[in-house]
C-alpha cells in the first residue's frame, strides 16, 4: 500500500524498474523534461515485437497495460535477485532520438584557393540547394525528414549564403549545389580545416551542379565549425565555394600630341614589352611576378600590330602592369589626364626611363572599371588571345601606356650674297637675328598663335648662333608650325 516513488534510469544501463506490484493497470509517465539535451520520443508501437518497440506517445505517457502472470504474455519469470517481484514486465521501453541537421554556406572564393575566409570573402544568396539521402537499398534518393515528410525539393541560400537542412534522422546524405550565373566551381578539398573548405565536386569548373560527398550525421558525432559566423548545426562543414577569373589589359599607342589621352589619328606601339606583377600574399604592399588562377606562371606579352595585350585568368587581388617600350627616342607620355579608358596609366620618374609601372589594379566585385567579358575582347585583337575563347567573366580594360617622341625645327641665317635664295659655297651665317616660333591655334585652324612646347611652356623667342647662325626649337610635339624671323 506505500506509494511508488519516481525513479530514473540507470545512467549505464538506461534501464529502470518498479517492484513489489501488485497484479493490474498500469501506465508509466516518463518525464520528458529529464530527457537529453536536443532529443525527443520516438515513434511510438512500431513493428510486433512490444519488446523492441516504443511505448509512450509524443507526452511520454504509456498505453494501458495489465500486470497479470495469466493474462499477459509479455510477463516473465524474475532472475534478477535485486527484484523481490516473482514475475516481471520488462518490455515497457522508451525509444528517444535526437534529430540532426546539416548544411552552411555558398561563398564567393575570392583568391580561388578553396578556403573560405570569415574575414573577407562573402556568401552568395539565392544559390540553389538540394538534398538526397541515402534508402535502405543503398540508393541516393529526394530526402525526407524525422517526420517522413518529404524535405523540400530546392532551397536557396539566404542573404549570408547560408543554407540548411534540419529535422533529420541520422543518416547518410548529400547536398547537391547548384553553380549561380557567372561563376566557376573553386578548388575542391583543400587540406586543412574541412568545416572551412568547399566540398563541391564536379566534372567541369562550370558544371550546372556539384554534389557534396556523402556524409555521414549523426547525433553521437557533431562536427566542429570554424566558421565565427556559422548555422548552429550538427553538420555545418558542407559549403561550395565559387570564383569567377578575372582579365585585365589594354594598349600601348603613340601620343603624338603629348596630352595623355588616345585619339583619332595616334596608332599603336608594337613590339612593347608587358609584365604583369602581383601582391605579394606573404607581404602585403610588396609586389612579385604573378600567377593565374592556376597557379602558373603569368607569362610576358609584347604587343602585336593592334598593340594590345590582355592577361587573362586571373584571380581576384592586387595587380600592377609594367611596361617596356622598344622605341629608340621615345619618352612615357603624360598620364592620368582624362577618361581613364583613354589615358596613359604609366608611372615614371622620368619620362626616358626605360620601364613605367601602372598604378595599383584591384580586381574584385567592388572594382570601378570591371566590365562583362565578350568575344570582341578576344576576336578582334591580334595579340596574345586572338581567336581564343577568354575564361575571364569580368576585365578591367583600362590600363594603357602613351609614348611620344619630341620634335624640333630650326635651321640657320645666312648672307644669300648672290640672291639667288640657295645657299652658296662662301656665304656666311648671320649672327643674333631675333627667331619666334608661332604654332596653329587649336581653337581655329589656319590661324597662328605664340608656340607653347611639349610640357605646354611658351616657347621663348631666341636668337641665330653668332658664330654658325643656327637656331633651334626644341621639346616639340607633332603638329603645324610657322617660324617668324625678325629682320
Amino acid at each position: 500500500g506505500d506509494l511508488v516513488a519516481a525513479t530514473s534510469t540507470d545512467a549505464t544501463t538506461g534501464l529502470y524498474v518498479f517492484d513489489e506490484l501488485v497484479p493490474g493497470d498500469y501506465q508509466v509517465q516518463f518525464d520528458l523534461a529529464t530527457l537529453p539535451a536536443g532529443y525527443s520520443v520516438t515513434t511510438q508501437a512500431q513493428g510486433t515485437d512490444r519488446a523492441l518497440d516504443s511505448n509512450p506517445d509524443a507526452t511520454g505517457l504509456t498505453p494501458v497495460f495489465t500486470l497479470s502472470t495469466s493474462a499477459i504474455p509479455n510477463m516473465v519469470a524474475n532472475t534478477d535477485p535485486a527484484i523481490v517481484a516473482a514475475f516481471i514486465d520488462p518490455t515497457v521501453d522508451l525509444g528517444i532520438f535526437k534529430p540532426v541537421s546539416l548544411g552552411d554556406l555558398v561563398w564567393y572564393d575570392a583568391n580561388r584557393d578553396g578556403v573560405y575566409d570569415p574575414a573577407t570573402e562573402k556568401g552568395i544568396v539565392g544559390v540553389p540547394v538540394t538534398l538526397l539521402m541515402k534508402d535502405a537499398a543503398g540508393s541516393m534518393v529526394a530526402a525526407t525528414d524525422a517526420d517522413g515528410i518529404p524535405v523540400t525539393t530546392t532551397q536557396v541560400t539566404d542573404a549570408n549564403g547560408r543554407y540548411s537542412f534540419i529535422n533529420l534522422l541520422p543518416g547518410d546524405y548529400q547536398v547537391v549545389f547548384g553553380l549561380p550565373s557567372g561563376y566557376l566551381w573553386t578548388t575542391l578539398n583543400t587540406p586543412g580545416d574541412d568545416s572551412l573548405d568547399s566540398d563541391a565536386a564536379f566534372g567541369a569548373l562550370d558544371d550546372p551542379t556539384a554534389k557534396s560527398p556523402i556524409v555521414t550525421v549523426s547525433d553521437f558525432a557533431p562536427v566542429t565549425d570554424s566558421d565565427p559566423k556559422g548555422l548552429i548545426l550538427t553538420d555545418p562543414s558542407i559549403d561550395a565555394g565559387v570564383w569567377y577569373p578575372y582579365a585585365l589589359g589594354d594598349i600601348v599607342w603613340y601620343d603624338l600630341n603629348h596630352n595623355g589621352k588616345q585619339e583619332s589619328g595616334e596608332f599603336p606601339v608594337v613590339g612593347a614589352l608587358i609584365r604583369l606583377l602581383m601582391e605579394d600574399p606573404a607581404n602585403a604592399g610588396s609586389f612579385i611576378a604573378a600567377t593565374d588562377a592556376d597557379g602558373a606562371p603569368v607569362a610576358d606579352q609584347t604587343t602585336a600590330a593592334d598593340g594590345l595585350y590582355l592577361f587573362d585568368n586571373l584571380r581576384a587581388g592586387n595587380y600592377k602592369v609594367e611596361f617596356t617600350h622598344n622605341q629608340a627616342g621615345y619618352r612615357w607620355t603624360v598620364g592620368n589626364t582624362g577618361l581613364d579608358t583613354v589615358d596613359s596609366d604609366a608611372v615614371f620618374l622620368a619620362s626616358t626611363d626605360a620601364v613605367a609601372i601602372s598604378p595599383l589594379i584591384n580586381l574584385s566585385p567592388t572594382a570601378t572599371n570591371l566590365r562583362p567579358a565578350d568575344p570582341v575582347d578576344t576576336t578582334t585583337y591580334a595579340g596574345p588571345l586572338a581567336g581564343a575563347a577568354m575564361k575571364a567573366y569580368f576585365v578591367d580594360p583600362t590600363n594603357d601606356a602613351g609614348i611620344w617622341q619630341p620634335v624640333g625645327v630650326g635651321n640657320y641665317v645666312w648672307y644669300d650674297l648672290n640672291h639667288n635664295g640657295i645657299q652658296d659655297t662662301g656665304e656666311k651665317p648671320v649672327g643674333n637675328v631675333g627667331v619666334k616660333l608661332l604654332m596653329e591655334d587649336p581653337a581655329t585652324p589656319g590661324s597662328f598663335i605664340a608656340a607653347t612646347d611639349a610640357d605646354g611652356s611658351a616657347v621663348a623667342q631666341t636668337t641665330t648662333d653668332p658664330a654658325t647662325g643656327l637656331y633651334t626649337f626644341d621639346n616639340l610635339i607633332l603638329g603645324v608650325y610657322q617660324v617668324q624671323f625678325v629682320l
